[in-house]
């Protein structure tokens, strides 16, 4: 915690004052985003559309809030930058509101046939989206997106099968930001499985299970050729049969099994490739099996 409270202050070191509100008010609703997932799991959950929007929207304003978008300057925050972190943070809440509030009018009797409010909502949620992602993703994953954006559009001239049918600009707008592209699978399971066990698996970090976890992969390992790497494979197949989650995996069991490696002689790469590969493998273990499985099972559903 003492760190992490470190880290926030030598990244506020510096800014103005509307930049440390901004800052505060992102991490609150990283904060409230806990307080959501944990509550709704624990009383019950809202309907799918209420229970992906709200999380969402909060994700989408930590993110234009904490971190720098196009118009800054190596990482440094310039006043034009701020003004469009706000034009897009108001862009999301739009977005995310009406689409909460019409979602059942949508539903019922406009699926197909958007009116123009309908395609507002989209045209802006995508582009929030889609900005939100490159800030805290980067390029590559913007990237990839854009290429499946441009085959929506174009992919009418592709040869074979690849070829489909022309859509309208309104039609890939209305496919982007409803339960077949953004509200999709992908953020059904985060918002219904990952995120609850990357919660698990910072209260097991915190509170010392993922220590417990490596020590009994240190005594299963002791003395043997490469014990160090096997550590690291066994104390992330055990952390994951609890966690399902690569990253949560990967903090837990990585900071202490990356440096036994280095220390027994494996360059800094191998080290963090076997460690992220073992966590990788070690979501999909039972009972949990990550969101992998679930993601699997809900596209053959």
């Amino acid at each position: 915690m003492k760190q992490l409270i470190k880290e926030i202050l030598d990244d506020a070191a510096g800014e103005s004052p509307l930049r440390l509100i901004m800052h505060g008010a992102g991490l609150l609703c990283c904060v409230a985003i806990n307080l959501f997932v944990i509550g709704t799991t624990g009383f019950g959950k809202y309907p799918a559309q209420v229970q992906y929007g709200v999380i969402l929207t909060l994700a989408l304003a930590a993110i234009l809030l904490t971190k720098p978008g196009l118009l800054s300057k190596k990482e440094r925050v310039t006043i034009p930058d701020t003004v469009l972190s706000f034009l897009l943070l108001a862009a999301a809440l739009f977005s995310g509101l009406y689409f909460l509030h019409e979602y059942h009018s949508i539903a019922e009797l406009r699926e197909g046939i958007p009116n123009r409010a309908d395609i507002w909502c989209y045209a802006l949620g995508t582009v929030v989206v889609l900005e939100g992602a490159r800030r805290a993703e980067g390029w590559i994953l913007l990237g990839v997106v854009m290429a499946a954006v441009v085959y929506l559009f174009w992919g009418q001239f592709m040869p074979g099968i690849m070829k489909h049918r022309p859509f309208a600009v309104e039609e890939v707008l209305e496919i982007s930001y409803s339960y077949q592209g953004i509200y999709g699978i992908a953020l059904g399971a985060v918002c219904d499985v990952v995120y609850v066990f990357v919660v698990l698996g910072t209260a097991l970090r915190i509170t010392g299970a993922g220590d417990f976890f490596n020590f009994i992969a240190m005594r299963i390992t002791r003395g043997r050729k490469s014990g160090s790497a096997q550590c690291a494979i066994i104390a992330s197949s055990m952390f994951g049969s609890i966690n399902g989650s690569a990253p949560a995996n990967v903090a837990a069991t990585g900071v202490l099994t990356i440096p036994l490696m280095k220390r027994a002689g494996f360059s800094g790469s191998f080290a963090g490739g076997v460690e992220s590969t073992a966590s990788c493998v070690g979501q999909i273990m039972p009972p949990v099996m990550g969101v992998g499985a679930f993601t699997l099972t809900l596209h053959k559903i």
